[in-house]
């Protein structure tokens, strides 16, 4: 009977120190991504809607859909691409990505605050990318403080 109640409760700690691992290893998992796609997009002149480096309240959800519609509408990137960026796209539309980036909200209603993608600034390829990884470093530094 010990031996039971001791396999589970190792089973119960197993799965919740996986819990607050996911988010942080799912973070660099994107950061990876990210890197791979940045070198094939970044001799592109497009001009896009770019999201700034320093998001304040719940706005990282937020940022992160506006960088998805970028990838989406300016250079055709779809979760079903079998390619680097396609995997990008896909893994920026999961729900642990997002929820990984709520990291300094309280509230749900907070985001109704957070500009529309079309009111930010537009920049070019490199400004894109420089702050959307700027984006993840900061949720995986807040991740490994919360540790």
């Amino acid at each position: 009977m010990k031996l039971v109640v001791f396999c589970l409760f190792a089973v119960c700690c197993s799965s919740l120190a996986s819990t607050t691992e996911r988010p942080l290893r799912k973070l660099l998992e994107v950061m990876s991504e990210l890197q791979a796609v940045r070198k094939n997009l970044k001799n592109n002149d497009t001009m896009l809607n770019i999201p700034p480096q320093n998001l304040t309240g719940c706005c990282g959800p937020s940022a992160l859909q506006c960088f998805r519609a970028n990838l989406n509408v300016k250079f055709g990137i779809t979760e079903r691409a079998p390619t680097k960026e396609g995997k990008l796209y896909r893994s920026l539309k999961m729900g642990l990505t997002e929820r990984s980036l709520n990291f300094i909200c309280d509230s749900t209603n907070a985001q109704l605050n957070c500009p529309h993608c079309d009111e930010h600034p537009k920049g070019n390829v490199t400004q894109f990318f420089d702050s959307l990884e700027s984006l993840f470093q900061k949720a995986i530094a807040t991740r490994r403080s919360m540790e």
